[in-house]
This record gives structure tokens, sequence and C-alpha cells, in this order.
């Protein structure tokens, strides 16, 4: 590129950059989507107000007529979506990484694939013999002691 075309490309640039500014502040967009984007924060406050949906809907129909109720009522809940989703990281921020010694063990409880099986052992009524205890321990209530 010479030298002639980057000087015209930099006040092209700017240029572009002042429109796409201008156009970001205009509150009057152009698509049904968009209008309901530019009015949720207003939407909201009128809901946490009281209002019914169905009333914020008459008063912003009479600024779009173009929106209907349903569609008032299904952009609302797309938008209400993407809110409470977490946005992306930008390529300079990097998400922040879980290293296994970060996760708490006691926020977690062990997965225990038997526990039900050890309640219903603990809560079984009457007499239960467990073969693999010693005879002499159960009967004379002395332990024997192996080896020595």
């Amino acid at each position: 590129m010479g030298s002639c075309c980057v000087l015209l490309a930099v006040p092209m640039i700017k240029e572009a950059e002042s429109a796409l500014r201008t156009m970001s502040k205009d509150l009057h967009p152009t698509t049904k989507s968009g209008f309901g984007r530019v009015m949720l924060p207003a939407i909201e406050d009128a809901l946490r107000a009281g209002h019914t949906s169905k009333a914020v809907w008459q008063r912003l129909h009479q600024q779009n007529p173009a929106l209907g109720y349903k569609e008032f009522c299904v952009y609302l809940g797309r938008l209400r979506k993407r809110a409470h989703q977490p946005t992306a990281f930008r390529s300079e921020e990097k998400a922040p990484t879980v290293t296994p010694t970060q996760v708490s063990h006691t926020s977690l409880p062990e997965f225990d694939p038997l526990a039900n099986l050890r309640r219903a052992e603990a809560d079984r009524p009457g007499f239960y013999y467990r073969g693999t205890e010693d005879l002499h321990e159960l009967v004379y209530g002395t332990k024997k002691i192996h080896g020595k």
C-alpha cells in the first residue's frame, strides 16, 4: 500500500468509527428485537413496579404498533435468557482456570454408591449375624490374639 492510500484510509476509518458511535447512541432501532433490547431496562422496571406484561406491552404498542403481544413475550423471554447467561471472554482476557487443588472437597459430598444399603442395614430389625466377625468375640466377649 502506498503512502497516499494510508493517508486516505485513516480519515475514512475515523469517519466510519464516528458513524458507528452515532448509530450506537441512536435509541430508535429498526428491528422489533432491537426495540425490545433498548427498552428492556424500562420493561424490567415496570414489571418490578407491579405492572402486568400486558399493560407494559400496551404502552409499548402505542410507540411501535408492529409489535404484537406474542412477539413481545417471545422477545422478552429471549432477552431475559441472554441477560442471565455469562458472556464469553475476550481474546485478551483469559478465563480463570480452576486447578484441582482449588476445588474444595468439603463443598462436594463424596459419592457413596452403597449409602442406601448401609442405611437399610443400620435400620434392620432383629438379630443380624455377620459371618466375618470372630466367634470368640461374639460368644465370650474376648478377642483372640493371633501371632504372639
